[in-house]
């Protein structure tokens, strides 16, 4: 037999056959989870790059592929967990480099004092806390500065650390946003470490030129902080009126402010005796409390003349207003004790026809609403506290030596204060209210 012949009779096997498949085991493959759907996707992929593989596990890479976007077509869901998996690995360097610049950004901005951002990504306000814990007067006396403070920073919420029992009164200014409850005895600086959330962005000492109010503001570490004591303060200024000094104050730091803009709006509460003459013979100190036996006989003449009288006192003084009630024969529904509400006493005050008083808060309640004052000096001289220019108040004043405005005894220069010049000022000043008007050119009128 020849090789030819042999060559034709042994008839070819499956064994000698060509392969068909990637894998040189045909039963292994057939056995596959790919299957024939794999041999379609492989033979699609191959006809759609124009390419055929000669590695097999490229294609398997491949068809592992195709079956994995196929799946994530189907189901959104799993799109939506593998992009937040993707997310919270950092799948790629450059979002990992993201998120870190945006902790360290964050960080910064929390170390600066910057605005922490709410649940909504939305920032809270900036700040500014002005400290003038004093009374009633100081806060009257500082809405000047408190306005301009205002302006200058229109953005900013501006909060006042002072006594709680004022602030309606603030509020009222339109010059504060809130209140931070702070006092302290005899007038001295309160404590602020209650201060909530970061830092202010600026921190304002209107309480006095001393180191410890500015101490109590820069424990807050304020981004910035204007007092008379910080190295940058400007002088303070002994012998200027309080309004004056505020405002010029403000002003070395580049802020306008104008003593003369310290009005109040009208009250909602309707005044208890409108058109009365308002007599208020209490006083923060005893230094600043004329006798109440020559109130007594001012009420007397101003009765005498035809005026309705009033009689206030703040807390503590009912026996000091019972007393001058009694000597000046006052009926008991024109005598306020007790400390009338600060919203009431304003609504008086608003509607009176004259205050006289010493030279306490409810003389500067007065000028806040335009009403017409006769004020008291002793220890202090109305150069410093007394009213703005203009032919509607006057200050009666004996000059001499500054005395103690928080002594327990009457100075000796209130109590040359005589009744019957007491009485003319006051009788001058309600005629006047007729359309007389007496004076023109003088901040006040002084008598000597």
């Amino acid at each position: 037999m020849t090789s030819t012949d042999r060559q034709k009779s042994v008839a070819p096997t499956a064994d000698h056959r060509r392969p068909e498949t990637p894998s040189h085991d045909r039963r292994k493959y057939e056995r596959s989870t790919a299957g024939r759907r794999e041999r379609e996707v492989l033979a699609a992929d191959r006809g759609a790059r124009g390419v055929v593989s000669c590695d097999w596990r490229e294609r398997e890479a491949s068809v592992a592929g195709r079956r994995k976007r196929e799946t994530s077509a189907e189901n959104p869901r799993e799109r939506e967990v593998t992009a937040a998996e993707r997310g919270e690995r950092g799948a790629t360097s450059a979002g990992r480099r993201k998120q870190a610049a945006s902790a360290a950004g964050r960080r910064e901005r929390e170390a600066n004092g910057d605005r922490p951002e709410g649940r909504n990504g939305a920032q809270h306000p900036p700040r500014v806390l002005v400290l003038r814990a004093l009374g009633l007067g100081d806060l009257l006396a500082g809405v000047p500065a408190l306005r301009g403070i205002r302006r200058a920073f229109p953005g900013h919420q501006v909060v006042l650390a002072g006594p709680p029992g004022l602030t309606e009164l603030a509020l009222t200014t339109g010059a504060v946003d809130a209140v931070l409850a702070a006092e302290a005895p005899g007038r001295a600086v309160p404590d602020l470490t209650h201060w909530p959330g970061p830092p202010p962005d600026v921190a304002v000492d209107l309480h006095g030129n001393g180191p410890e109010s500015r101490d109590a503001l820069a424990a807050l570490h304020p981004r910035r902080l204007l007092a008379h004591a910080c190295p940058d303060g400007p002088p303070w200024l002994g012998h200027a009126n309080e309004r004056d000094r505020w405002c010029a104050f403000l002003g070395a730091y580049g802020i306008p402010a104008d003593p003369r803009d310290l009005r109040l709006p009208r009250p909602a509460t309707p005044s208890p005796a409108p058109g009365a003459v308002v007599v208020h013979p209490g006083a923060a100190s005893g230094s600043r409390c004329w006798p109440g036996e020559r109130y007594a006989a001012v009420v007397r003449c101003l009765r005498a003349a035809g005026h309705h009288v009033v009689l206030t006192g703040g807390p503590g003084e009912d026996d000091l207003v019972r007393s001058v009630a009694e000597r000046s024969g006052q009926p008991a529904d024109d005598v306020l004790t007790g400390g009338m509400p600060l919203g009431r006493l304003s609504a008086l005050v608003a509607e009176a026809s004259l205050v006289l008083s010493g030279d306490t808060g409810l003389a500067h309640l007065a000028v806040a609403h335009g009403t017409r004052t006769v004020t008291l000096f002793g220890p202090v001289s109305p150069r410093l506290w007394g009213p703005p220019p203009g032919p509607d108040h006057l200050a009666l004043w004996k000059p001499g030596p500054p005395g103690d405005p928080h002594g327990r005894t009457p100075d000796a220069r209130l109590l040359r204060l005589r009744t019957g010049e007491v009485a003319a000022a006051c009788l001058m000043l309600l005629r006047d209210t007729r359309g007389h008007r007496r004076f023109t050119g003088p901040e006040v009128a002084y008598v000597r």
